[in-house]
C-alpha cells in the first residue's frame, strides 16, 4: 500500500501549523507576563517618585527656616587662621 503524497504534505501542514499555534500561545503568555512586570515596576517608581518629591519639599521647608551657625564661614567669608 502506498501513501499518498499529497496526504503527507497535508500532514506536515498540519503539524507545522500546530506548532505555530503553540509557539504563538507561548510567546503571547510570555508578552503578558513582561507587561504586567513593567506595568507593577512602572506603578513603583512612581510611588518612588512621588516620595521623593515629598522628601526634597520636606527638606526644602526645614532648610528655608535654618541659619548657619555663627562659626560655619560661608565661600564669601574670609576664615581666620589660627
Amino acid at each position: 500500500m502506498t501513501t499518498d503524497p499529497v496526504d503527507g504534505r497535508v500532514t506536515r501542514l498540519e503539524e507545522a501549523a500546530l506548532f505555530t499555534d503553540r509557539a504563538m500561545d507561548a510567546l503571547n503568555e510570555s508578552v503578558l507576563e513582561v507587561t504586567a512586570s513593567i506595568n507593577r515596576l512602572s506603578r513603583r517608581i512612581q510611588a518612588l517618585e512621588a516620595r521623593l518629591e515629598a522628601l526634597a519639599e520636606g527638606a526644602e521647608r526645614e532648610d528655608a527656616g535654618l541659619e548657619p551657625p555663627p562659626h560655619s564661614a560661608g565661600p564669601d567669608i574670609q576664615r581666620d587662621p589660627l
